[in-house]
């Protein structure tokens, strides 16, 4: 069943992150300064909030740099390996709560081996950031 995203008076939103992050092609986000203001609480310069759905075998071959923003990156279900090339140093995101945080500037690659669902906070939200 898929639940309504509803708001209140600009005051409360209450939704389903992989619904509303998989609307209109956002890949996943759903908070940050790509929303309208009509959409009020999840339109925002401060930060970025993606609900990432991955299955086996998926990669970012090429590398992604964050220029302006710090990236939190935070294993729900799944096993998610995530590379920093510049650093020759990969971690592996196994147990729901195992993160990683890079600076902003700092290129990653990622690949995805057990399906698995990945929340990723950026901060802060700035148009044309990733590389």
């Amino acid at each position: 069943m898929t639940r309504k995203t509803i708001e209140l008076d600009s005051a409360i939103v209450s939704g389903n992150a992989a619904d509303d992050g998989y609307q209109n092609e956002r890949r996943g986000w759903f908070v940050g300064h790509f929303f309208e203001p009509v959409d009020r609480l999840r339109c925002t310069q401060d930060v970025e909030v993606k609900w990432g759905k991955h299955l086996p075998n998926e990669e970012r071959v090429t590398p992604s740099v964050r220029e302006k923003a710090t990236t939190l990156t935070l294993l729900l279900r799944g096993l998610f390996i995530i590379e920093f090339p510049d650093f020759d140093i990969s971690f592996n995101l196994e147990r729901p709560g195992d993160y990683v945080i890079s600076a902003p500037g700092v290129a990653h690659l990622w690949k995805v081996v057990e399906d698995s669902v990945v929340l990723t906070v950026c901060w802060p939200s700035t148009p044309n950031n990733q590389k």
